[in-house]
Order: C-alpha cells, then structure tokens, then sequence
C-alpha cells in the first residue's frame, strides 16, 4: 500500500516536469519567433547593404551628404534635395512628400533620422518605434506643417490690384469722397428702416453700411435712376460693363462702390 503510493506521487512529480519542460519550450518558440520577426523587418536594407546616397537618390531626391545625427534622439541626419517643392501650381504636395519619408524610413531600417533639405528650409524629424514602424513625423518641428500651407503660401504671394480711373457721377458718392466717407456729413434722404445692418433709403434708391462713424459699403438699387460712375447707370448689361471697365459683375442689378 505504502508502495503505492509513493508510486502515485514520483508519477505525479514526473508529469509536472513534463509540463513545464513544455511550457518553457513553447515560451522559448515564440521569443524567438518574435526576434526572427523584428529582425526581418530590417533585412532588407541591413541584408543588401545599401547606401543612404542610393537610398535617396531611389527616391527622386538629390543626395547631398549624411552623418551621424548632431541630435542625440536621432542616429542619422541626411542632407538632400526633395524632387519637388512643398506647394506646386498652388496645390499641396503632402502625398509625394508623405511616400518619400515612409520609403526612406523603410529603407533605413527604421531608425530615428532627420532629413534636411536647406535650399527649402526643410528640416524633416521620422521618429519610429522600437517594433520598426513610424510613430511620428515632424517637419520643421510641426506635426501639421501642411495643413495650414496654403493659405501661409498665399500670404507671401503678391497681389496685383489693378485700379481704374473713372468719373463720379453720383452726387452723394461724390459728397462721401470729399467728407473722407464720414456717413453724418451727407445726406442721403429719407431714412425708411435699417435692415442687415444698412440703413435703408428706399425712395432714393440707397442702402448704407456704417463701420466706425465711415461708410463701409454703400449699394444703389434700381430705385436709383441717375448715373453712378463714368456714365453707368444700376440695370446696365453686363456687357457695357466689361466693355467700359474691363471686369465684370456678378449682379446685374446692382451696382457696388
């Protein structure tokens, strides 16, 4: 009996060695697998030993030199010239910029580098994971740098303004030019009501914005029967228009000044 039972327990202690010689085996398989994983994921550029210039000059970019990284959270700094500029014929050029990091990125093995094209003032930082993907892309320290690009961009370009030289017919517009646009010195008639923030002269044909003590707008409407500049009356055809100015409206029966 005695036998037995310690028969029962060696038999016990020996599945239990079993078991965990499994557990440790089946641990051991997936830590491995895990390395042999992150591992593939750079083999391809640590594999074919690729240059950063052939790296970059695969992508359309003109390489220029690289180094180890000036910035400790970084390992490489690479100078270059992106193929194109951030903004072409006014349309943002993210999508072309966005596939040159994630292919540089992928082609470095996923490390933390920075791109730096000087002709465009562009300092771009890729910050990846440690499982080899891209967690972060900065450009010139800006997550959203093209977002607000176009309208920055705009703002730089010149604007042309072509001015005309005309006649003023209308005697109260004449009245608000030589009042410096001061609305209590002229008289424009009866005032009838204000609506949308005009005053409303309905019988004479005006309506008038006032900003500040100055008229900011003033409309004639068809109510107003006399010339109003360089012998337009309100009701002229678009095409009197363009032909005596050169620009053209998109109300026929209004006139703006």
């Amino acid at each position: 009996m005695k036998k037995t039972k310690k028969n029962k327990k060696m038999t016990r202690k020996k599945i239990i060695i079993i078991v965990s010689v499994i557990c440790s085996f089946i641990f051991l398989s997936v830590l491995i697998s895990s390395v042999l994983t992150k591992n593939v994921k750079n083999a391809d550029y640590v594999g074919r030993n690729v240059s950063i210039k052939e790296i970059v000059e695969k992508n359309g970019c003109e390489y220029i030199s690289d180094d180890k990284s000036s910035i400790d959270e970084f390992e490489i700094d690479i100078y270059l010239k992106f193929g194109k500029d951030t903004v072409v014929n006014g349309k943002s050029m993210k999508p072309y910029y966005e596939s040159v990091f994630s292919s540089i990125a992928y082609e470095t093995g996923y490390k933390n580098i920075r791109l730096i094209d000087d002709s465009r003032g562009l300092e771009v930082k890729i910050i990846c994971s440690s499982n080899g993907y891209i967690s972060k892309i900065l450009i010139n320290d800006k997550e959203d740098y093209f977002k607000n690009l176009l309208s920055e961009n705009s703002k730089k370009q010149p604007m042309n303004i072509k001015t005309i030289d005309m006649n003023i017919n209308s005697q109260e517009l004449q009245n608000l030019i030589n009042n410096s646009w001061i609305s209590s010195r002229v008289v424009f008639g009866s005032k009838d009501g204000r609506y949308n923030k005009y005053d409303i002269y309905f019988d004479e044909g005006i309506e008038v914005r006032t900003v500040s003590k100055k008229v900011y707008n003033i409309v004639f409407t068809e109510k107003y029967k006399k010339e109003v500049v360089a012998g337009i009356k309100v009701g002229a055809s678009l095409d009197a228009i363009k032909e005596r100015f050169g620009t053209s409206y998109d109300n026929q029966s209004v006139i703006r000044i």
